[in-house]
């Protein structure tokens, strides 16, 4: 599989085009289809901004490694948005979380309760 196509399977996870994708990372809207036709390899600067927004490593985008294959798209969009977030309201965000989770862990949270979310 090429780094184009692991691109494309990601959009299409989280259901964003690749037009889409491209404009929202700052790059031209055809970027991704120029790259599945050019003989070279994206920067380590575009790599890094689509594992960033999706929340896998460079590596797997090259091929190297396996993370983010059993990652839901609601992990992924929960990545990305926390590292958006200053330290401080990450913190807030796992304090949140952390309860959340004992809930869950005591029975106390329906499973009709989580899709609400």
């Amino acid at each position: 599989m090429t780094t184009f196509e692991r691109i494309k399977t990601l959009s299409d996870k989280q259901k964003i085009g690749l037009k889409d994708l491209a404009l929202k990372l700052g790059f031209s809207e055809n970027y991704f289809y120029n790259m599945k036709n050019a003989k070279s390899s994206p920067s380590s600067e575009v790599l890094t901004k689509v594992a960033d927004y999706f929340g896998v490593t460079v590596d797997s985008l090259l091929g190297r490694g396996d993370d983010g294959k059993n990652q839901t798209p609601e992990f992924s969009t929960l990545q990305r948005r926390a590292k958006n977030l200053s330290r401080a309201d990450q913190r807030r965000l796992l304090k949140i979380m952390d309860l959340t989770f004992t809930d869950i862990d005591n029975g106390e949270l329906d499973e009709d309760d989580t899709e609400d979310f």
